[in-house]
């Protein structure tokens, strides 16, 4: 939660940063943070830099997709996470409600497959 978060990670090394599965808005989010959020502490770190110097990352340090349960802590994202201290990053995670979640997965699938085709989808029932 906030509170520990902030007893325990100096203002200087504070970054925060979109995770979530796909399709949940963590592009949005992200642009979101960049755009009003600002740790203006972050400015003087010497433990991370931003384009913005604001401590808003485009993904956790493990993976913007990754979850954290088996992920935090045992990997490393393959863009912009090398150097980075997880237990500094704070993560804001996205949700979405499952059946939107579905329609756009549909749409965008990403890595993931299943059985349906493009007319009934998301194939909610079995024939």
């Amino acid at each position: 939660t906030c509170e520990p978060y902030r007893q325990s990670v100096k203002p200087e090394d504070r970054m925060a940063g979109p995770a979530g599965t796909f399709n949940t808005g963590t592009n949005l989010i992200f642009q979101l943070l960049k755009e009003n959020c600002d740790i203006k502490e972050a400015k003087h770190s010497k433990s991370h830099s931003e384009p913005k110097k604001n401590g808003m990352r485009f993904q956790a340090p493990w993976g913007k997709h990754n979850p954290p349960s088996t992920h935090r802590l045992k990997n490393v994202a393959r863009m912009w996470g090398a150097g980075i201290n997880q237990t500094a990053f704070f993560p804001v995670l996205m949700i979405k409600d499952p059946y939107t979640w579905m329609g756009s997965q549909c749409r965008h699938p990403y890595v993931a497959f299943w059985e349906h085709d493009k007319v009934n989808c998301p194939n909610l029932i079995n024939k």
